[in-house]
């Protein structure tokens, strides 16, 4: 005890000494560092949350504006429920698309592809095999025309003997609903002397000559624009009409005829059956009345998403690659130099990349090109709440 009473008087006048005040003193400033890390975090969150909240505000003034403006969506209905097979939706071209039947160009859409195997057969009169009958679609729009691009593989190709007699060739059949309600079915067959496709409007049956039908709806019958082109692997379709003979319904059937003699017909696969309007699929293209809107209220600051009860993409505008956020500034950047600068960009700045997350300036956008917004934000806005903790998405609900 007197051992250790003896060593604690030798020490004290170290521990009480001016030296050791300074050091214990002055190892509070390695809290510095740390403290300024937990007031950058925390000021981002704050900028964060301020920059959602003004988000927010700005997709609730896109949805006033057009929620005075209820003849945007008055003929817009959607259905229930949807199928994902027999619903269409086209997206929005970005691109020209040259009619040739050539379906090279819409590689950069293939995400968009529709494909029918087994669970597109509306009718069947053998065992089915994918690789011998299959169908894939393709649908989108610009503000004048509404494109279909289709690629059959057929390992029977069935080309015409003649070509007033559909039922001896195989054959695709359009059938849509004009905005005015009026029915129409058209029935597209090879031209062997061109790849414009032979054009055949038809009544509601399927005639067993082309002389021994009518045309459906009014008078005038449907503009139609097609090219149809043979591949190793079946038949490459492409089709235009004009936007406003295009209502909320369509459907698309093609029909495979055995290459026997008799030519009977062996199956039937597409969207949707096309005998009667009933019997069609919803269809929807984007809106180019509420295109022209946002794009005039929205000033390139955020991208904006205007959907259906069903997420579907009614119009979009802006890009988040290119766009300078909501708290865009109203100067332009000055270019500083001298010491202090050089040494923030060569010393400091390193060392901020390490310790901060820094947002990279390109990046991919998976969401660019889409027709249908998934996420679970689209779902929260649609019902009318709030995400909390995550980024905000502008969307207006019709």
């Amino acid at each position: 005890m007197a051992r250790w009473r003896r060593l604690t008087q030798g020490l004290w006048p170290y521990l009480v000494g001016i030296r050791t005040k300074i050091v214990v003193l002055s190892s509070f400033l390695l809290l510095l560092p740390y403290l300024g890390y937990q007031y950058v975090w925390e000021m981002e969150s704050v900028l964060r949350q301020g920059q959602e909240q003004t988000l927010m505000g700005t997709a609730r003034a896109f949805a006033m504006g057009m929620n005075d403006r209820p003849a945007l969506f008055t003929h817009r209905h959607s259905p229930t429920r949807l199928d994902p097979g027999k619903d269409l939706h086209a997206f929005r071209l970005t691109h020209p698309i040259t009619l040739d039947g050539d379906l090279r160009e819409w590689q950069r859409y293939q995400q968009h592809q529709r494909n029918y195997q087994r669970d597109g057969l509306i009718f069947n009169q053998r065992p089915y095999h994918s690789e011998q009958l299959s169908l894939s679609v393709l649908t989108a729009s610009n503000d004048h025309a509404v494109y279909l691009a289709l690629d059959i593989v057929d390992a029977t190709p069935t080309p015409s003997q003649d070509q007033s007699d559909l039922t001896s060739q195989d054959h695709l059949i359009v059938a849509l609903t004009s905005p005015q309600g009026a029915f129409y079915r058209v029935a597209l067959s090879q031209d062997p002397r061109s790849r414009d496709a032979h054009v055949t409007h038809l009544a509601s049956g399927l005639p067993v000559k082309s002389n021994q039908h009518e045309t459906e709806g009014p008078t005038q019958p449907l503009p139609i624009a097609a090219k149809w082109r043979t591949t190793d692997t079946g038949y490459q379709v492409e089709i235009k009409l004009p936007s406003d003979w295009v209502g909320q319904q369509l459907g698309l059937a093609y029909y495979d005829l055995d290459d026997s003699f008799e030519r009977p017909l062996r199956a039937i696969i597409g969207t949707a059956s096309t005998r009667t309007p009933t019997s069609l699929g919803s269809f929807m293209t984007p809106s180019a009345a509420i295109q022209t809107l946002i794009e005039r209220m929205n000033n390139d600051a955020s991208r904006v998403w205007v959907v259906d009860t069903h997420s579907r993409v009614l119009a979009k505008d802006g890009d988040i690659q290119t766009s300078n956020g909501v708290w865009q500034s109203s100067s332009a950047p000055q270019t500083r130099h001298g010491l202090i600068t050089w040494l923030t960009d060569t010393l400091l700045r390193p060392w901020y990349d390490r310790l901060l997350v820094t947002p990279p300036d390109h990046f991919i956008d998976a969401m660019q090109q889409a027709s249908i917004y998934k996420g679970v934000q689209a779902q929260q806005a649609l019902q009318g709440r709030l995400m909390q903790g995550g980024a905000v998405r502008m969307m207006a609900k019709p």
